[in-house]
């Protein structure tokens, strides 16, 4: 799957969870956050490939285990948490991700660590993640639009 049909599945999932005037019960925004996260964690990893420090390391992404999910008064979608990395098969860490999701025609911004501050991860338990507050603090930092919700 191509960053264009990612991105369109990731509108699709932001329009769901800002075009709601009422809380969402927890299943309905876990359904949200897989339909997010999901084509997130691959636009990420397309994204890191063209990376040089990154690409040729055998590394792929797993998921993202998120610690927070805010919509904003503005009819954004704010998300931060941790990407699952795994590198050789055998090495597991988490490493802080956030994301602005704005949609179209607003811009978003995806940000991650790279390697800074990852910490080993593990399927049980509670992580306590540096997730930086400005944008100055990551280590990767990317611009993109999304297309509008069909």
């Amino acid at each position: 799957m191509g960053p264009g049909e990612l991105k369109a599945k990731i509108s699709a999932a932001l329009s769901r969870a800002v075009n709601t005037s009422e809380r969402m019960t927890w299943q309905e925004e876990n359904e949200v956050r897989e339909a997010l996260f999901v084509p997130t964690y691959r636009l990420l990893q397309g994204l890191m490939e063209e990376q040089p420090k990154w690409a040729g390391r055998g590394r792929w992404f797993d998921g993202i285990s998120d610690t927070r999910f805010e919509r904003t008064p503005a009819g954004s979608l704010h998300v931060a948490g941790g990407a699952i990395v795994v590198e050789g098969g055998d090495i597991w860490t988490l490493n802080p991700v956030a994301a602005d999701l704005a949609p179209a025609p607003a811009g978003s911004t995806l940000y991650f660590q790279g390697d800074q501050n990852a910490i080993p991860y593990s399927p049980t338990g509670h992580w306590d993640l540096a997730i930086p507050a400005e944008r100055a603090g990551w280590a990767y930092v990317f611009d993109f639009k999304l297309p509008a919700a069909a």
